[in-house]
């Protein structure tokens, strides 16, 4: 017969092990069942300002952005029946990029009716001043008289990582017989190549008018590649070019 003093160190053995045995199993269900927190789950925890936004997230909340602003826009013509659209954009932002800005522009005759209206996307990323160029705007025999440029609601600002070191020199201006012609030359001084491009310039005349605009677009520019970029308009210029400004825009590359 088992003394009492067995007795009791069987008890006790059997309740360190079920015990141990309960506690191996809560650590091990409650590790597969822990999901640590991500910039996606819908919660707002870790360093984040807001659910999903701001901290260590890419993702920026809406009070850390400010609207963009549309400058100016003013259509230019390029052929009969062909029209082009600046919209010259001023963006608080440097500090983020969006790379999905729905956009709209109508023209209108001079009696107010709709030529036409065209729905499109771009891309901002931080430059401060933007210029939405928007061409191949067909317009048939009707002849615009007024522009409207709106961007769309549903934007989401992104941080923005570095900035590429793209730059525009040694601009030229002349004047062909039959047409404006502007070239430059672009200049990657980064030690890694650049991808999808738009280098769009604007032509000024004494009066600090925009007197014409154009786009032109690069895949891809090399490594300390200079290259030589052409801008050519089918007419002569309504008046004689004074300024040119050129921005070179680049969506984030991955």
């Amino acid at each position: 017969m088992d003394s009492e003093w067995a007795y009791k160190r069987r008890s006790r053995l059997r309740f360190f092990l079920i015990s141990s045995t309960v506690v191996i199993l809560g650590v091990y269900f409650l590790i597969q069942l822990y999901t640590p927190p991500t910039c996606f789950d819908g919660y707002q925890n870790q360093d984040e300002s807001g659910v999903d936004c701001g901290g260590s997230c890419k993702l920026l909340c809406p009070f850390q952005t400010e609207a963009v602003n549309v400058a100016w826009t003013r259509g230019f013509k390029v052929d009969d029946g062909l029209y082009s659209v600046l919209a010259y954009v001023e963006n608080p932002n440097y500090f983020a990029y969006a790379p999905y800005v729905p956009y709209s522009v109508r023209l209108y005759d001079q009696e107010g009716e709709l030529i036409l209206e065209r729905n499109d996307k771009t891309f901002l990323s931080g430059e401060p001043a933007a210029p939405i160029y928007v061409g191949r705007l067909e317009t048939g025999d009707r002849e615009p008289y007024r522009v409207i440029f709106e961007f769309k609601d549903g934007v989401d600002w992104y941080r923005k990582g570095r900035d590429h070191e793209l730059s525009v020199e040694e601009r030229k201006i002349m004047q062909p017989t039959f047409g404006a012609e502007v070239q430059a030359i672009l200049n990657n001084g980064a030690p890694i190549p650049v991808l999808d491009v738009e280098v769009v310039v604007v032509l000024y005349d004494d009066a600090e008018n925009a007197i014409a605009a154009s786009k032109t677009y690069i895949d891809r520019i090399e490594a300390r590649e200079r290259r030589t970029i052409t801008f050519s308009w089918p007419h002569e210029m309504p008046a004689a070019p004074e300024r040119l400004e050129f921005v070179a825009r680049v969506p984030v590359q991955d």
